[in-house]
């Protein structure tokens, strides 16, 4: 179904919308591998793609710059942002110092209904955990429950500020998983640190809560570094286009 607006005027609260809508499609393209890293974003392709006018693309396409999912090359245009090592290690660092200072707060600040929502997110890893790891649908469904589950922490953090920056690297991080597969030895891992810190954060313990929260992201990090030094799985691409990291 083609998206449709009634005026193009950037000034026009129903473009500002429209470009919403289009950074949300562009992100989901560019995260499921649909519009692959390296590839030209050309305004007309995309307003004819998205049903919309150039108006509200262009300012979807700064939106997406700004959010480190595209790059623009002067004279070239912009284009789907290529995961380097150097990208890598900058956005592992920065989601290890905050889902730290996050989990932290959490554990201090979590009402009883955030801690039951982290709890039931764990539960939904720990039964997929338990299916086929090689399918890509339920790679992907950890993948989101994952997502999920470290949200439903930095939520419970109750500092607004500190989780716009989260999603800010999530966003990142959900770029650098395209790049890495997910190991069923990673995921079994990732499985037993998700439930140290569950523990934590029922325990109030702010102090230990924020070493395995920062610990978790630096893990993770591990194994994207040595998947982009040709050390491990690289991307597997399933139906689906994705492939999935921590």
């Amino acid at each position: 179904m083609r998206h449709t607006v009634s005026s193009t005027r950037e000034e026009d609260p129903l473009a500002r919308t429209t470009a919403e809508w289009v950074v949300e499609r562009l992100k989901d393209d560019i995260l499921t591998g649909r519009l692959a890293p390296g590839t030209k974003l050309v305004e007309r392709d995309l307003a004819e793609r998205y049903g919309v006018s150039r108006t509200p693309l262009r300012e979807a396409l700064n939106q997406l710059v700004a959010s480190q999912l595209a790059t623009t090359v002067p004279y070239r245009g912009v284009f789907v942002r290529k995961v380097d090592l150097a990208f890598a290690r900058d956005v592992y660092e920065v989601r290890s110092a905050l889902e730290g200072l996050a989990g932290k707060l959490a554990a201090e600040r979590a009402t009883k209904d955030e801690l039951r929502l982290v709890e039931a997110h764990f539960k939904i890893i720990e039964r997929l955990s338990r299916l086929q790891a090689s399918d890509q649908g339920v790679r992907d469904d950890i993948m989101r429950n994952n997502t999920r589950f470290h949200r439903a922490i930095a939520v419970s953090a109750h500092n607004a500020l500190l989780l716009n920056k989260i999603e800010e690297v999530w966003t990142s991080v959900s770029l650098v998983r395209f790049y890495v597969w997910q190991t069923e030895d990673r995921i079994e891992s990732s499985l037993l640190e998700h439930a140290e810190m569950l523990e934590a954060l029922r325990k109030r313990d702010g102090e230990r809560m924020q070493a395995l929260c920062a610990a978790h992201a630096v893990k993770a990090w591990r194994h994207v570094d040595r998947v982009l030094r040709g050390g491990g799985d690289g991307p597997v691409v399933g139906e689906s286009g994705t492939a999935t990291a921590m």
